[in-house]
């Protein structure tokens, strides 16, 4: 309930934003797999503090914790000028964001399950972005999975209503070019009939060394 309200006062405040936020990440992912961290960071955006927000940019880096406020960018996927600011184009976004909103209903996912759906996200975006070669086939069954949701009418519904319209996208300003965008899925009310089918439709898809406190969230 609580992640709820952030979540609506999050979106209410989104007119005052002017088109930027302030960013400063106050925590590392807590998934250190293959050299990576993974799933979702923590961050105080526009002074709302504990936002949880998934990296989709692969190439550039971020040092967390911040050393001071940082400017983004604010994109939606949805509204009247959706991605405006945002890096990669529409139709990827979409995938993304099922990605994203899977990953952020799974109670207490395993580091496994964590790094596939991250591994998932930077191949989406970023082709070049390496899978882990041991998960290749749960990575690449998810991006399909998500895919097909994506392209399929029937739950274009829910998807709109329920998964777009709470996707926010944070794209560093050229001020703060080499740091990178991050995702967030702000999380409205359940829908648990259509969440509960794509949530068991990605897990399905999903049948390595932790580094404690580095500064420097390397991709």
């Amino acid at each position: 309930m609580l992640r709820t309200i952030v979540a609506a006062l999050l979106f209410s405040l989104t007119a005052c934003y002017a088109n930027t936020v302030t960013m400063f990440f106050t925590a590392l992912p807590k998934i250190n797999e293959n050299g990576t961290y993974n799933g979702f960071s923590t961050a105080t955006v526009n002074g709302d503090p504990n936002q949880l927000l998934i990296c989709d940019d692969y190439n550039d880096e971020t040092i967390m914790p911040s050393s001071s406020n940082m400017i983004y960018d604010y994109s939606t996927l949805t509204g009247a000028d959706p991605l405006q600011y945002a890096m990669f184009d529409k139709s990827t976004y979409e995938e993304a964001a099922v990605l994203v909103y899977v990953l952020a209903e799974i109670p207490n996912a395993s580091a496994d399950i964590v790094t596939d759906y991250q591994y998932a996200l930077w191949n989406l975006m970023t082709p070049s972005a390496r899978l882990d070669p041991s998960r290749i086939a749960q990575e690449q069954a998810l991006q399909s999975n998500a895919l097909a949701m994506v392209n399929n009418s029937a739950e274009a519904p829910f998807l709109t209503a329920s998964v777009y319209a709470y996707i926010a996208i944070y794209t560093p300003t050229s001020a703060y070019a080499g740091n990178q965008e991050f995702v967030e899925y702000a999380v409205p009310e359940p829908n648990l009939g259509w969440a509960v089918g794509l949530f068991l439709l990605l897990l399905a898809a999903v049948g390595v060394k932790v580094r404690q406190n580095p500064q420097r969230f390397r991709l």
